[in-house]
């Protein structure tokens, strides 16, 4: 055999057994069970919401109300004189008890507690909504820091393996086996992976924040996160119209429908006669206790004879709202529609991407292989084999930008469905 073949065969195999560098990294470790958990306790975008959820309820309870009579009572000490009074001062004492309730009202008081079931209704489907969309973007930046990690992991490797190349490249120079300008471009291809490998950890740090942000982690960025990329495949076929119609933009909207009806009630209910009962038990006398009763029991029978047209007004202003709020469900509907198609696709053709990608870096493995111990027997050109060391480069990148692709568009088909993967304390 050459002194140089034996020389090239020694250089490439000492390149291979190299061992590559490992980096520990003391940072905490977050699985991604943990993530969701720590976003479900902490997350300040989900504390809002759930109060205005309790806040709607308790609205709710408060409106329903109106189905009871209200009773009040009283009781009230005077003490009384004046120039021309005999006998000096006197004393008044009272107490009572008196209730009211309305037996008619044009049904605006049934309306007013169902416009505030609409508003809890409402709150409901915006709480699943907030629920969707910090899952969403949790699992986002979850992803997004999974992948900067596999990123730095990935650029060393390539570093590493762009190394092994220049020291065989120089080997092959030393020998007079190879020109200056392989060289040169090996070099700067050297450069460029170590140009790569640096960016790739800066990129860490940002991601490690986006996390912190997601999770409601203010006081706290640095993490390292251990999941994969797995995500399900969706459904051939679904159902398109009633995925929409449990959206939680549509309940909203459908929501938005009831309550502007009901308001329509409550403004008829402002021209219409308004009729209540009314009772009364009172005790007055000098002394305390007073030990004189009444009673009295009564109803009341209030119509509206004129408002200079303002109650007209607002029952064309109510139906006028009525009408623009069921336009508003239809375009909800409508973009509830495509955004669940075109997540779905997305999803899809993510999915699809990741699987070719997946074939093109088997077969550049392979080829790379082959070329590698060509080249260092000298059967296969500088140009060749560096355009099949690039595919390689480019074929691990591309694979690795699918996995996160595909997952981040599973992540998107949840959150336009309203799921949420958050567990709530």
């Amino acid at each position: 055999m050459p002194a140089n073949r034996i020389i090239l065969t020694l250089g490439l195999t000492a390149a291979l057994l190299s061992p590559i560098p490992t980096r520990a990294d003391s940072l905490a470790a977050l699985t991604w069970e943990e993530a969701r958990k720590m976003t479900g306790e902490t997350n300040p975008a989900l504390e809002a919401q759930r109060e205005a959820l309790e806040q709607a309820r308790f609205n709710y309870q408060a409106a329903r109300a109106t189905y009871w009579p209200t009773i009040s009572g009283s009781a009230g000490y005077t003490r009384s004189d004046s120039d021309g009074q005999d006998g000096g001062p006197s004393d008044r004492a009272s107490m009572g008890l008196s209730a009211q309730y309305p037996l008619f009202s044009g049904f605006a008081d049934r309306a007013r507690v169902q416009q505030s079931e609409a508003a809890l209704n409402r709150a409901t489907a915006d709480w699943i909504g907030a629920q969707a969309d910090v899952s969403a973007t949790l699992r986002r930046a979850f992803l997004r820091l999974l992948y900067a990690q596999e990123r730095v992991t990935m650029a060393e490797s390539i570093a590493d393996r762009r190394s092994q190349n220049l020291d065989l490249v120089q080997l092959r120079f030393d020998s007079g086996s190879e020109n200056r300008g392989s060289l040169l471009r090996t070099k700067a291809a050297t450069s460029q992976a170590k140009s790569d490998l640096e960016q790739a950890r800066r990129g860490v740090a940002v991601q490690q924040r986006e996390l912190s942000n997601a999770m409601g982690q203010s006081d706290k960025d640095s993490w390292v996160v251990q999941g994969d990329w797995t995500s399900v495949e969706p459904e051939t076929d679904p159902l398109w119209n009633e995925l929409a119609r449990a959206t939680p933009s549509v309940r909203a909207a459908e929501a938005s429908v009831e309550s502007s009806k009901a308001s329509v009630v409550i403004a008829r209910g402002a021209i219409v006669p308004d009729l209540s009962l009314r009772g009364g038990i009172d005790r007055s006398g000098d002394d305390w206790p007073p030990d004189n009763d009444s009673w009295s029991i009564g109803a009341t029978l209030s119509v509206p004879l004129f408002a200079g047209g303002q109650n007209i007004n607002k029952l064309a202003s109510a139906n006028a709202a009525l009408r623009q709020s069921e336009a508003q469900l239809q375009t909800a509907e409508q973009n509830a529609l495509l955004d669940l198609k075109t997540a779905w696709t997305n999803l899809r053709d993510a999915q699809q991407r990741r699987t070719v990608q997946a074939e093109f870096l088997e077969a550049s493995e392979v080829r790379a292989e082959i070329a590698r111990e060509q080249y260092a027997n000298g059967l296969l050109s500088f140009q060749n084999w560096d355009q099949i060391e690039d595919e390689l480069i480019q074929s691990q990148q591309s694979l690795l930008s699918s996995d996160r692709d595909a997952a981040i568009a599973a992540a998107e088909w949840d959150r336009v469905r309203g799921i949420s993967i958050i567990p709530l304390p």
